[in-house]
């Protein structure tokens, strides 16, 4: 019988997601229950840190923390339909990131401290790392070991150089490996190797309608009500939950997947 890896695709990686994300759950819940340590967020200063109002309980945010989980349960559905061999381990991989994506974001939305905003940051540029990755090896075929292996060295490398950088700074790191995954997309569809487009610029609409929901309700922003249940910071969260799932079919498809 076959052994199955962690990053096959299946239940097993969905089990030790869950495991993961419980206990960073667990961990964050009881540090924050006394006063989240470290420094507060410079948003705080600045005026725009998502526009929610603070509670004063354990979570800063609520509504935008909560919202983070929409994230966490796309990767962990995509962790689940994943298939088996190689496009299901990269598939598994990506999933993995967009889980990052949703604990990042709830660990910084719940404590409002730099080091969430670092957490937040790391996920982000990790998710668009593994996606650039992914169409570098579209273009030249690249093993597996390739791919996640560059992954961890330069997500590490990332992490360090994202801690020292100011928050305001990953915004542009983050658009240049947007610049970089557009223009190797164009690469790739000019070479003819993946014809179909239609869920990439599906993924796109969902996305550039989740960052206008985020530029109007941000601190100051015209949708901006801080005091508001729902809030635009918070759809934004799901709408990029649909829309990572979205751009999964098209990294890596498979026969059911095409459009």
């Amino acid at each position: 019988m076959r052994r199955t890896s962690i990053i096959d695709g299946g239940r097993r990686p969905v089990v030790w997601s869950i495991g993961l994300v419980v206990a960073i759950g667990l961990a964050g819940w009881a540090v924050g229950s006394g006063g989240w340590p470290g420094e507060p967020s410079g948003c705080i200063v600045a005026g725009d840190c998502s526009c929610e109002a603070f509670s004063s309980g354990v979570v800063v945010q609520p509504g935008n923390t909560i919202s983070s989980l929409a994230l966490v349960l796309a990767g962990l559905g995509l962790m689940w339909f994943a298939p088996r061999g190689t496009i299901g381990r990269r598939h598994v991989g990506f999933a993995a990131t967009v889980i990052g994506l949703g604990v990042g974001s709830a660990a910084f939305h719940a404590s409002m401290t730099e080091w969430g905003g670092w957490m937040d940051l790391l996920g982000i540029h990790l998710f668009l790392g593994y996606v650039l990755l992914a169409e570098l090896a579209q273009l030249r075929p690249r093993s597996d070991r390739w791919l996640f292996g560059t992954l961890a060295v330069c997500g590490a490398a990332g992490a360090v150089v994202l801690w020292f950088m100011d928050n305001g700074l990953g915004r542009y790191t983050a658009t240049a490996l947007v610049v970089g995954i557009a223009v190797t997309e164009w690469w790739i569809a000019r070479r003819g190797l993946r014809p179909d487009l239609r869920w990439f610029w599906a993924a796109i609409g969902l996305f550039s309608v989740g960052l206008a929901l985020q530029v109007l309700g941000r601190g100051g922003g015209a949708w901006c009500t801080p005091d508001a249940v729902l809030q635009p910071h918070a759809v934004w969260h799901v709408v990029a939950a649909l829309g990572a799932a979205t751009l999964s079919r098209h990294l890596f498809p498979t026969p059911e997947s095409r459009p």
